[in-house]
């Protein structure tokens, strides 16, 4: 298993911001491996996470696979952040890599796990393609155990108000009033 720490020792930071920093370092590991190696070698089964970041295989079958590994090792109340959520246009947003910018079909998961789970809340946040925050709350449940991907880019990117509705977007100056709140 290859570990190490994921912020540089060189970053810079001032003085009040030292604690949480010093923090974030001696507690934040990655691990070099697939995320199926992960989740079948290295998760201790009563060990739980409060966040899991997932930025791995682009294409909808394993991010929404990584997706349940990761609420299976996850606190109640613990964070999943999902990258590449939205796609700027079309081609971006298939499972081939057509061009340079490829986000793949992690947006067709967000749209699954709403229909396979009960008791998540999520927050996409309208920036670098989109980064998907969702909280897994007390009443986290298995609603269906299956439902088509078989989802149109056009149907759901075609509207801003329906790609916003699907995935809960917000904007980042949103983002930090929410956390200034205490609400994420």
């Amino acid at each position: 298993m290859s570990e190490k720490n994921v912020l540089d020792e060189k970053l810079t930071y001032s003085d009040e911001n030292k604690i949480i920093i010093e923090y974030i370092k001696e507690n934040i590991l990655t691990y070099h491996m697939t995320s199926d190696e992960l989740f079948e070698k290295n998760m201790v089964e009563d060990k739980k996470y409060d966040f899991i970041f997932i930025d791995g295989d682009h294409r909808e079958f394993q991010v929404t696979k990584d997706i349940k590994n990761a609420l299976e090792h996850l606190n109640t109340n613990g964070y999943v952040m999902l990258h590449d959520t939205l796609p700027p246009f079309k081609e971006a947003g298939m499972d081939e890599r057509l061009y340079p910018t490829w986000m793949g079909t992690v947006w067709k998961s967000v749209i699954k796990l709403n229909s396979l789970y009960e008791g998540l809340e999520y927050h996409t946040i309208d920036t670098d393609c989109g980064c998907c925050l969702i909280r897994k709350t007390n009443g986290f449940k298995i609603k269906k155990e299956y439902i088509s991907s078989d989802f149109d880019y056009d149907i759901v990117f075609g509207n801003e108000t329906i790609r916003n509705s699907i995935f809960n977007v917000i904007t980042t100056e949103e983002f930090k009033r929410l956390l200034e709140l205490g609400e994420l």
